[in-house]
């Protein structure tokens, strides 16, 4: 519940921006209320924290009594979890100019200010300041906008991405320990480079242990996909050369059989099929 409200609250903020000097005004005023519209909306994102201490100190209290204290654990872990969602939603919630499905991007893995080059330069002098967001398939270069006057947080504007899949990683640059180069090469082969400066050392070293783990993740997919693909031809071909032996009146059996041979590799049949059986399977 806290996670999706917080995922709304650039939504909300917008309305507020809106009609706070005319319709959240009048209503204020008729209600008597002493709070503006703005600081009602921050209340449930602050008391999120509070649970999170609240919970702590049952905990801690019932552990000294001897209490069973089981569900109190989940609780305090689940509380600690769910302020760091909050805000990440907080955040994607305000990210303006991306045309995809942030839903499609996976979990967002990390976040973080950097100071980043564009590809077409990495001299300090062109560096800007970039929100970067890591998800699972995705790495997205925002810019942080302005602070609008009355709201909450300001939002971060779309400016360049990264797919996953085509995501490299360079952990040193000579002459600063808190520099990481992010690459992505194109399917025509063109690589671009990104040059991320952190504001500290434990901030590069958190990133690139993450991107680390990604890559190799990466690498262990592809290795396992390969092998299985080279299995499944070396059955194929098996096949192929047993069926080429087959009588003329088992063709229809030898047709079901390459069918479903065919199937399992996901390509084209002629790409494993001698010319003998392509010849008889044409009959």
């Amino acid at each position: 519940m806290y996670i999706t409200y917080c995922q709304n609250k650039s939504k909300s903020e917008h309305i507020v921006s809106e009609y706070m000097d005319t319709y959240f005004e009048d209503l204020r005023q008729r209600l008597g209320q002493r709070l503006q519209i703005t600081e009602l909306l921050l209340k449930p994102v602050q008391r999120i924290l509070k649970y999170q201490l609240l919970l702590k100190d049952l905990l801690k209290h019932s552990k000294k009594a001897g209490l069973e204290s089981v569900d109190l654990e989940r609780a305090v872990k689940v509380m600690c979890i769910v302020p760091k969602r909050c805000n990440d939603m907080m955040n994607i919630g305000r990210l303006q100019g991306f045309d995809g499905k942030i839903a499609a991007q996976g979990r967002l893995l990390l976040q973080d200010t950097f100071m980043v080059s564009d590809p077409e330069g990495v001299l300090l002098g062109r560096m800007k300041e970039r929100r970067v967001f890591l998800f699972e398939q995705l790495v997205i270069f925002s810019k942080p906008l302005d602070q609008q006057a009355g709201l909450g947080l300001p939002g971060f504007l779309y400016k360049n991405s990264i797919k996953v899949s085509c995501l490299g990683l360079e952990e040193s640059v000579e002459g600063d320990p808190c520099k990481f180069i992010l690459t992505s090469r194109s399917p025509g082969g063109a690589l671009e480079s990104f040059v991320l400066h952190s504001s500290h050392l434990g901030v590069r070293e958190v990133w690139t242990l993450q991107i680390q783990q990604i890559l190799g993740s990466q690498r262990n997919c592809l290795s396992g996909k390969l092998c299985a693909e080279q299995n499944v031809k070396l059955v194929c071909r098996g096949l192929c050369l047993n069926l080429e032996k087959c009588r003329a009146e088992d063709i229809s059996s030898c047709r079901l059989a390459v069918s479903v041979c065919s199937g399992l590799t996901a390509c084209s049949s002629s790409l494993y099929l001698p010319g003998t059986l392509q010849q008889l399977l044409r009959v």
